[in-house]
């Protein structure tokens, strides 16, 4: 498979893992073309389900030392929409060929009380999974959000990512999961864990 964004394909296989379960369901759309191929048999139908890890959806920056206090915060950052998009290239006698997936990602930027004028920069990845939670394929991205004229909060969807699959009468959509989330420290992650269970 591949990864695609601004214009560069990065291809690759990373090594097998597992990631959480829990997550914020949501589901791409767009999918008519390839339905339509396989309207008349059994074979495989839909798009890939995607979600964002609910203990990587938000991150909290703050300022270098051991201050944890709203005071200390330099930057929020949460995930608030996967925007997306699939399309298919199958042959009709094989019923072999791809499947492409368009995605990007949107980001809300707060800024904190120890932010100082500098942008939030926020690094994610994508993850592509099996539906047992084998790990297919990670790769990590970075967008930088400022906030002009001293705003306090800031939007902004990032550069569309494609995604592509193999496809067979086999192997479809449901064989495939993708992930989204915010690159974290442990630390960050464990935050998030006891913000979100307070």
């Amino acid at each position: 498979m591949s990864y695609r964004r601004g214009g560069r394909a990065t291809r690759g296989r990373l090594s097998i893992g597992i990631l959480s379960t829990l997550v914020l369901g949501l589901t791409l759309s767009g999918c008519s073309t390839y339905e339509d191929l396989f309207a008349k048999d059994d074979g495989p139908k839909g798009c890939p389900r995607v979600a964002v890890l609910a203990d990587a959806a938000t991150v909290t920056r703050f300022t270098p030392g051991p201050g944890r206090d709203l005071a200390d915060v330099t930057y929020e950052g949460v995930i608030r929409d996967l925007k997306g998009e699939c399309a298919y290239d199958v042959d009709r006698k094989t019923k072999e060929g791809t499947l492409s997936v368009k995605i990007a990602v949107e980001i809300e930027a707060l800024r904190g009380p120890a932010n100082r004028g500098d942008p939030a920069v926020f690094p994610y990845f994508i993850s592509v999974v099996t539906p047992d939670q084998r790990v297919l394929n990670k790769k990590e991205f970075s967008v930088s959000v400022p906030f002009p004229d001293n705003r306090t909060r800031a939007t902004i969807i990032d550069l569309p990512i494609d995604l592509v699959f193999p496809i067979s009468k086999d192997l479809g959509a449901k064989s495939y999961e993708i992930f989204a989330g915010f690159q974290l420290t442990r630390e960050e992650i464990e935050y998030n864990r006891n913000t979100r269970n307070r």
